[in-house]
């Protein structure tokens, strides 16, 4: 209950920011929109001031290498500049309806530019077209206005160059180039190095042999058995363990297992040498002679 007395006034702060916020939105406007088209050497074809609200009087035309500038000021309801996001100028061809649009470039606050050039021209289709300017921003009302009528006389589309028109078109396929397969060394100095490897087991094993070496005190009793068997036991597992670092662990942990196996392998070794002790205690070994 206490939470919900607490959580009221703060929903009702945020639901009031909100209000205020979207109580507050702009309607945009355009100003006296400057127009002008050159011809490919640079000579002024035409030129006028578009009064608020911008309409074009006559078509225009455009041909190939020709450039059309429009200088956009825009405000708010009371006159003053305003900042935009973004500034789009579309161009819809009459005919198949396909619109395209290009991003308007800021100069200032309040002031953008479009510009269609031959690297721009090269993405439509010829053709009568109706030029749309479209304004939004977080703050503002969304705006289309239209201007008017736009002939272009070009051949079409290029499949070459670049240009400011839409970027949702397909791209170059990205493609990755994977690392060739490394090397792998010749089988006969790898069989050699896993002999090299083997050799000290293969030594131990031999010696064992050689030397004569007797397990069977180990487990000539139900306790010396249960002893020997738990310290071959850990031994073995010293040697899985070993085995196992080999393929997947790193050497922080073969520290941290092997100390804790250590400490059980040498327990189960002292009890083992314990049950041995008291077998020799409790009778006469063989290697002893008596008189």
């Amino acid at each position: 209950m206490r939470s919900q007395i607490l959580l009221s006034p703060i929903l009702l702060v945020l639901l009031a920011l909100v209000g205020h916020v979207y109580a507050r939105r702009v309607i945009p406007s355009f100003g006296d929109i400057t127009l002008k088209i050159t011809g490919a050497d640079g000579s002024d074809i035409r030129s006028e001031t578009l009064t608020s609200p911008p309409r074009i009087s006559k078509p225009l035309t455009l041909g190939s290498g020709s450039k059309l500038t429009l200088n956009v000021p825009v405000k708010d309801d009371k006159g003053k500049a305003l900042s935009l996001q973004h500034l789009f100028l579309g161009a819809r061809n009459d005919k198949t309806r396909d619109e395209k649009t290009l991003v308007c470039a800021s100069k200032g606050t309040g002031v953008f530019t479009c510009e269609l050039d031959q690297s721009t021209l090269d993405k439509l289709h010829p053709g009568p077209h109706t030029l749309t300017l479209y304004a939004g921003s977080v703050d503002t009302e969304p705006l289309a206005h239209k201007l008017g009528t736009a002939e272009f006389s070009i051949a079409g589309p290029s499949t070459k160059g670049s240009s400011d028109w839409d970027v949702f078109q397909p791209l170059p396929e990205i493609t990755h180039k994977f690392r060739p397969a490394d090397k792998m060394p010749n089988k006969i100095l790898s069989l050699t190095f896993s002999g090299l490897v083997l050799a000290p087991w293969l030594l131990l094993l031999g010696s064992y042999i050689v030397l004569g070496a007797n397990f069977t005190n180990l487990f000539s009793s139900s306790v010396s058995f249960i002893s020997g068997s738990a310290f071959m036991g850990s031994l073995s597992l010293c040697v899985l363990l070993y085995y196992v670092y080999w393929v997947k662990l790193n050497l922080f942990q073969l520290l941290g297992y092997g100390s804790l196996l250590g400490l059980i392998t040498a327990i189960l070794g002292r009890q083992a040498l314990v049950a041995r002790a008291a077998m020799r205690s409790a009778g006469v070994p063989r290697s002893v002679k008596t008189e």
